[in-house]
């Protein structure tokens, strides 16, 4: 669907721009994330390490701007 209709809320002079380097640039470690990151986060709060942890969001997210 995003594919089909992003360009729809995509502003005009960005609409020949590459995707990815739309949301590269919205990020402030200038890249996307790989898989094995997201996972690590995962992981991370089903851990015991994070058993204290309640009501609070981890944005695992590059530095989005």
């Amino acid at each position: 669907m995003a594919r089909e209709n992003g360009r729809l809320y995509t502003h005009p002079a960005l609409r020949d721009v590459p995707g990815d380097a739309t949301l590269k640039s919205k990020t402030a470690l200038q890249r996307l994330a790989q898989p094995e990151e997201i996972a690590a986060a995962v992981a991370f709060l089903v851990s015991e390490d994070a058993s204290y942890i309640t009501g609070s969001t981890l944005a695992v997210d590059g530095g989005r701007l």
